[in-house]
């Protein structure tokens, strides 16, 4: 089953609309010229109803002079109130609607049935709540930002100790963020609506959010396994069995070691005069990685950075200290990343049991 935090959908009005006052407070009238499929200009009329202190609704608008004429609405699950820890999803979408109906308080009426049914997706933002400690999450964060697979990126640390993963540099069409459910819900100028509201402490301990914005429909057909080509029918992302977040993370966490750029490398690497300097210089991860941590080899590496004692003795003294010292590195990288692997594997597996 599909779990939605955020979905933008629009729908013909005469499907979906059951009353409309458009002398209503709320409403607004406006108008803006536009071109036609001919270049001639023509004026649109749009009627949008504030929202502004609605919780859980961002925005709908009315426009008649649309084909067929066609309502437009941006939600998230924070509508349905007290519900909220239970997400928009198949189970829960008609009393968002009807949440929806009672919130516009008589400016505009919409059949729910009618907008399951008729309307069209322009954003679903999918998502899956997993038990993680504090700690465990910033170990998973240090995993994944350790080996992007080639094509996505990790944009700079958001709020909330959030990390956003895409697949094209500053785009928001389709991008993965994970963070602190109860940090977010918990801080910030909305925190104290939260708290009375969705009671966080109750929901979200020790909870990991991941989210993935789907906007692109090339993007959404391919993590929700669609095949319905032009316009996408909200109610088959609603009911797809797919699992669009185990999915896009498998091909984040997928290895893709690039061969290491000798070449231009090895200019650097000769400059350094000790075995501290090269270690850092090359990378240690990187270093222990192309030498399948076997010391035999990284031992002849470090060899010419220990010639330079008094006598072959002193020489093969500081040569062992250093061996020995790195042989401590070694196995505690080792621990850290069994314990990494450990917490990707298992967020990997959460992700596909959550639905």
């Amino acid at each position: 089953m599909i779990d939605i935090d955020t979905m933008k959908i629009y729908a013909p009005i005469e499907a979906v609309v059951k009353d409309w006052n458009p002398k209503h407070n709320r409403v607004t009238k406006s108008t803006k010229e536009r071109k036609d499929s001919l270049g001639n200009t023509e004026v649109e009329v749009i009627y949008e109803i504030n929202c502004k202190d609605i919780v859980g609704l961002t925005r709908v608008e009315y426009k008649p002079q649309k084909a067929e004429g066609q309502i437009e609405i941006e939600m998230s699950s924070k509508i349905l109130k007290c519900d909220y820890y239970k997400h928009i999803n198949k189970n829960t979408i008609e009393q968002a609607f009807q949440n929806v109906n009672y919130s516009l308080g008589g400016s505009l009426v919409l059949y729910p049935l009618g907008l399951i049914e008729c309307s069209y997706s322009a954003r679903v933002d999918v998502l899956a709540d997993v038990k993680m400690t504090p700690t465990e999450r910033m170990t998973l964060y240090h995993a994944l930002r350790k080996n992007p697979r080639e094509g996505y990126f990790l944009q700079p640390k958001g709020k909330n100790d959030s990390l956003i993963l895409t697949k094209e540099a500053k785009s928001n069409k389709t991008r993965v963020t994970l963070y602190d459910k109860l940090i977010e819900m918990t801080t910030g100028k909305d925190k104290t609506l939260n708290i009375q509201l969705f009671d966080p402490y109750k929901h979200f301990v020790n909870t990991t959010r991941t989210e993935l914005k789907l906007q692109s429909r090339a993007f959404t057909r391919k993590y929700l396994n669609l095949s319905t080509k032009g316009n996408i029918p909200f109610q088959e992302c609603l009911l797809s069995d797919a699992k669009p977040l185990a999915k896009y993370m498998k091909e984040f966490t997928e290895g893709n070691i690039n061969p290491p750029l000798f070449e231009t490398h090895q200019d650097i690497l000769a400059r350094c005069n000790t075995w501290d300097e090269y270690k850092s210089t090359y990378g240690m991860i990187r270093l222990l990685e192309d030498t399948n941590y076997k010391i035999s080899i990284l031992r002849e590496i470090m060899r010419p950075y220990f010639e330079k004692g008094s006598t072959k003795q002193a020489r093969a003294s500081s040569l062992s200290r250093a061996v020995r010292k790195l042989k401590e590195e070694i196995r505690a990288i080792k621990g850290m990343e069994e314990e990494e692997q450990s917490i990707v594997e298992r967020y990997l597996k959460q992700l596909d049991e959550v639905w």
